[in-house]
């Protein structure tokens, strides 16, 4: 049991008694810790105090909060991927082309530097798939498939994961209908000229060139469903 203190203590106090029962599990459930009503209860403290300690280990990153969800310890829980993305379907296409510029070059580097032949080949048989899509259905499927081509060829599995989570909140219904919407033999042609510098940066083993052909690509996509939208 926790120690109960004399009267309400001073902050100090507070944290101090907080930071042991973090350590020693008392006070949490799973990695979450015990709502501030019973915290208050079991600590002998007010809600006021209470929260002016929480703020303070949240700023040190000792725990974080999700709004109606609770309090984690850090180094105890992190996120659960089916939060993930209930938090993520309120995004935006603009902030998800935001993520996707800054995080799929990387992904392209490494696979320009660890890719197996085979994967590589791969790479360019799913490029082919988008270049021949005739609808909108067919292209988004075969764009997918081309990206997560090259998120395999960095060959580094927690990558990957990431990834997946990622652009999971891609195939939500909401989100297939703006991006179809953006289908054009026209847009098609760009997306292939722009898929193949890739593709080449990716086959001469080129980092460089495959993070920048990526990014190129990325800014490229952002731009247009920009324009399309307004």
């Amino acid at each position: 049991m926790v120690g109960k203190a004399r009267g309400r203590g001073d902050n100090a106090e507070i944290s101090q008694r907080l930071r042991q029962a973090i350590e020693s599990g008392e006070l949490s459930e799973g990695g979450r810790l015990l709502p501030e009503r019973e915290l208050c209860s079991r600590l002998e403290v007010g809600r006021y105090g209470l929260r002016q300690v929480l703020d303070r280990l949240e700023a040190e990153g000792i725990i974080w909060r999700r709004q109606g969800q609770g309090t984690f310890i850090s180094s105890m829980r992190p996120p659960r991927p089916e939060a993930f993305l209930e938090e993520a379907a309120e995004t935006s296409p603009a902030e998800m082309m935001e993520v996707r510029i800054e995080f799929e070059p990387i992904m392209a580097r490494l696979c320009a530097l660890r890719a197996s032949r085979e994967q590589i080949q791969d790479i360019r048989q799913k490029a082919d798939f988008v270049a021949n899509a005739d609808t909108a259905h067919g292209f988004e499927n075969a764009d997918f498939a081309f990206h997560r081509s090259i998120a395999k060829g960095a060959n580094n599995i927690l990558l990957l994961s990431m990834y997946d989570l990622a652009t999971a909140t891609l195939r939500r219904a909401n989100w297939r209908v703006a991006r179809q919407n953006t289908f054009s033999q026209s847009r098609r042609s760009e997306v292939f000229l722009e898929h193949e510098n890739i593709i080449v940066a990716l086959e001469d083993r080129n980092p460089i060139a495959a993070e920048a052909a990526m990014r190129g690509h990325l800014q490229s996509v952002y731009d247009h469903l920009q324009r399309r939208q307004q």
